[in-house]
């Protein structure tokens, strides 16, 4: 097995330092803290020009009589559900407007009426005389006049519809006209996938009064794409794979157990700290370590792949860092190792990359850093190896170091980025990307300066190094971090035992809140994406029964799953970021 070794230490010299110190967080504000940022943007309307225009075949007596409909088909790709906007135009010519059927029909054969046997009624069949010539164009916003009152309101029988832009209306017959109008995107928000043939369909309703479509388009608005990047996927499928790690040995750091008995980041500091290390398999002379093979890795992969079992790493020293770091789009089984308080060789990462097979180990950070605040900070779509550094005693600056994949090319200098003053146990991290730019951000939880007990998010936001402030949970709260809406944006979501009940308290990104009593004081919380529709689901592993019980963000119904070994001490990847 060939091993690559990146030498690249946090106290090595050559360091990119972020020109923004901030010193303190503990700044005078409201207790609602602001929220500077709305939801995510759309990613903007894309149109798909339409085929099979033509003529429409005439209807035929007595009224209504449909004749064979024409089938106009729009090719949708690249778009993300749900969508924001839906907009329609065509270009027609037809005698005698009442005589038309249009729809519009989604891949999922969710239908909408664009307009419909305008201006008929119970009494007359037959609808407005008016004629269509030119283009009409149909979304939500529209034009100061239904279409029907244009219709009604064209000089005579026989003249031409006013092109313009129209609000789509529900289908004749109506005895009260106009017709209403509708709202065309709502009809469609529940399509969960709207790439594929979209259809305009036209039907003429009568005899003798003809037309043809020469021209026609679609334009869709997606919304903000979720993260495909699924937290613990192994097989790359964009859902979470539920995976265990387990103690090989059955030693441990201390009174038998090891750091993978820990429910959270803080408590594993708090352990590696304040406990016995037990042995450490560091280097013994030149070269890094070896991984080791004493914590077995069981991943049920999603989609049927089937289990993979693999043993990396060892249990009495290691944290586990699943990450993609080779940028295949398959998180890879990796660790890291604390070595000493100083470097070179203060600590190391160790990746079996899937892409290969091989091993990369890399030399990054030292005794008491965060490793678990690994992820894509340069926004290339391939994971960094990263640290979060704060003083173990008296507090002080604490910082974010990352090793760069794309920005740092060549040199791969380390980043530092200073963000948060306290300790290890009193600056906790809140891992992800919260302003959906596609990069990493830094974000942490310390006590509320001005509330005692209150929990206060401080963000640095990567897209453009402007700071939000959020009041939310107590400190004391476990942080489990998430895209819980799925709008490609973090939310802000903290666990909390009460009376022996896990409470999960979710501020999206956003602003709206919701909650979810889920879970015993005892599990772990694991969230992560399980049914792969881009939002994190609320999630427990219970130890002592080997199952998972998960909230499925997509569909809102409970499931549980026997993954694991009940009393065994297996630890859940999910919760890998738990802190």
């Amino acid at each position: 097995m060939r091993s690559t070794v990146c030498n690249r230490s946090v106290l090595a010299y050559s360091i990119a330092v972020v020109a923004l110190f901030c010193s303190a967080l503990f700044l005078t504000m409201p207790g609602n803290a602001s929220r500077a940022l709305a939801a995510g943007e759309d990613l903007g309307g894309v149109d798909f020009p339409g085929t099979g225009t033509g003529a429409i075949p005439d209807g035929s007596s007595p009224c209504p009589s449909f004749g064979s409909s024409l089938d106009i088909s729009f090719a949708v790709t690249g778009v993300t559900a749900p969508l924001s906007d839906v907009a329609l135009s065509h270009t027609i010519s037809h005698t005698w407007v009442g005589d038309l059927d249009v729809r519009l029909i989604a891949p999922d054969a969710t239908e909408h009426v664009i307009y419909s046997r305008v201006e008929s009624a119970s009494g007359d069949c037959f609808g407005d005389s008016s004629n269509l010539s030119g283009v009409y164009s149909f979304d939500d916003v529209g034009g100061p006049t239904n279409f029907w009152d244009a219709a009604f309101n064209a000089p005579g029988s026989g003249d031409i519809i006013a092109n313009g832009n129209y609000r789509t209306t529900a289908a004749g017959p109506d005895d009260t006209p106009p017709a209403d109008e509708t709202d065309m995107t709502a009809a469609f928000s529940s399509v969960a996938d709207p790439n594929g043939t979209w259809t305009l369909r036209v039907r003429d309703a009568n005899g003798f009064d003809t037309g043809t479509v020469t021209e026609a388009t679609l334009t869709l608005t997606g919304g903000v794409a979720p993260s495909s990047d699924a937290t613990v996927d192994f097989n790359g499928d964009g859902t979470s794979d539920i995976s265990i790690a387990r103690d090989g040995t059955g030693g441990g750091l201390r009174d038998g157990g090891s750091v993978l008995t820990a429910r959270s980041v803080r408590e594993k500091m708090r352990m590696m700290i304040e406990g016995s290390k037990g042995e450490n398999p560091g280097p013994t002379g030149e070269g890094p370590p070896d991984p080791g093979s004493n914590i077995d890795w069981y991943i049920s992969n999603s989609g049927g792949g089937g289990p993979t079992i693999s043993s990396f790493g060892e249990p009495t020293t290691d944290f586990v860092v699943p990450e993609d770091y080779d940028g295949d789009g398959l998180d890879d089984i990796a660790v890291w190792r604390p070595i000493n308080a100083t470097g070179p060789g203060g600590a190391f990462f160790m990746i079996f990359r899937s892409s290969d097979s091989t091993v990369d180990t890399v030399d990054f950070g030292v005794q008491n850093d965060d490793p678990t605040v690994v992820g894509d900070y340069d926004g290339d779509g391939t994971a960094d190896p990263a640290v979060y550094r704060c003083p173990v005693a008296a507090p002080g600056q604490c910082s974010f170091y990352y090793l760069g994949s794309t920005n740092n090319v060549g040199a791969q200098d380390i980043t530092v980025v200073p963000w948060g003053f306290g300790t290890v146990f009193t600056v906790f991290t809140n891992v992800g990307d919260f302003d959906g730019d596609g990069s990493h951000d830094f974000c942490v939880q310390t006590e509320h300066p001005n509330q005692p007990g209150q929990g206060l998010f401080s963000l640095l936001r990567s897209s453009d190094f402007g700071v939000e402030y959020f009041a939310w949970g107590l400190n004391t709260d476990l942080i489990a971090p998430g895209d819980y809406d799925g709008d490609g944006m973090n939310d802000f979501t903290v666990v909390r035992n009460e009376g022996g009940q896990l409470v999960w308290y979710i501020l999206e990104k956003d602003g709206g809140t919701r909650g979810a009593a889920w879970g015993l004081a005892s599990d772990f919380a694991t969230p992560a994406d399980y049914d792969g529709d881009g939002a994190t689901d609320v999630a427990v592993y219970r130890g002592s029964e080997g199952n998972w019980y998960l909230i499925n963000s997509g569909s809102g119904m409970s499931s549980g799953y026997d993954w694991g070994e009940g009393g065994a001490g297996d630890y859940p990847l999910s919760n890998f970021q738990v802190h």
